[in-house]
């Protein structure tokens, strides 16, 4: 209470209404806990952790991680209208989707999706080394543009996980009849 205190009130923009514990880890004598911070229409959410370490016989928060009110104030730019062909939309997204759980920890390798088995295979071959104060994030997609790269297309996702926000890159082919993630360019 006294960081809260010290620090004040959260910007009138952010317009707050629910603050909800997610988790907690850690173990002895040091805890961290994780909230999930939402704003009033529940499309924006953030996140913040308090670390707790016993002293004696009280515990205290030693570490208050602030969370990223970008996050929560930028309004979503309106979109315009997309580009390139729906069918390489949708295997983007759900390609980013199912890479953002395997990176942050939620998924395995097997349950990519939207992926050549070769880009599965190299994927798969270098596994995150996930942190615990990572896998209680949950990524979104912000925004995914196309760009026409020859026969194919370069996919880049807006990701955000209420601490960070980066981009995913791909590269997008047809092959039979189904599109598909050849190829990740970056990540982060």
């Amino acid at each position: 209470m006294a960081l809260a205190r010290q620090s004040g009130p959260l910007p009138a923009p952010l317009h707050v209404t629910q603050v909800k514990l997610t988790s907690v880890s850690g173990a002895a004598s040091n805890w961290t806990a994780h909230f999930a911070i939402s704003d009033t229409h529940g499309r924006q959410t953030t996140s913040a952790q308090l670390v707790l370490s016993a002293t004696g016989d009280q515990w205290q928060v030693t570490e208050l991680i602030p969370p990223d009110p970008d996050t929560l104030i930028a309004p979503n730019p309106p979109a315009g209208p997309p580009t390139g062909p729906a069918a390489a939309r949708r295997a983007a997204l759900g390609f980013t989707q199912s890479y953002l759980a395997y990176t942050y920890g939620h998924a395995a390798a097997r349950q990519l999706r939207d992926l050549t088995p070769a880009l599965q295979a190299a994927i798969a071959a270098h596994p995150p080394q996930v942190p615990a104060a990572t896998e209680t994030l949950h990524p979104r997609i912000a925004s995914v543009a196309l760009t026409r790269d020859g026969a194919r297309w370069m996919a880049n996702a807006d990701v955000t996980d209420g601490q960070h926000t980066y981009q995913v890159t791909s590269v997008l082919a047809r092959i039979r009849s189904d599109w598909l993630a050849i190829a990740l360019r970056s990540a982060g």
